[in-house]
């Protein structure tokens, strides 16, 4: 599913930017910079789910939704980070408190 809509994505901004040059280029280069990023994740998804066995889920989907974020908007990644790192840090202390 993953490699469908990175597949579609990537088709659709090229085409946007190909056949249609006069339309909007951000939107094109939103598409295709999105849709690279998540082709990278669908190939490397054997490994992130090895990963996901060790994480939390929340601290995989928190690193998905950051790739994306600043493939689409480099400049809001800092804001994602520090949000990622707090929603990893809750997640990892509320384990600890569940075991203790």
């Amino acid at each position: 599913m993953l490699g469908t809509i990175s597949a579609t994505m990537l088709v659709v901004g090229s085409a946007m930017y190909g056949l249609f040059p006069q339309s909007n280029q951000a939107v094109a280069a939103i598409l295709i910079r999105v849709g690279t990023v998540l082709s990278v994740v669908w190939l490397a998804f054997p490994e992130l789910k090895k990963i996901g066995q060790r994480l939390p889920t929340l601290a995989v989907g928190g690193l998905l939704l950051g790739l994306v974020l600043m493939a689409a908007r480099p400049n809001l990644f800092k804001v994602a980070a520090a949000l990622m790192i707090l929603l990893t840090a809750l997640s990892l202390i509320a384990k600890v408190l569940r075991k203790g």
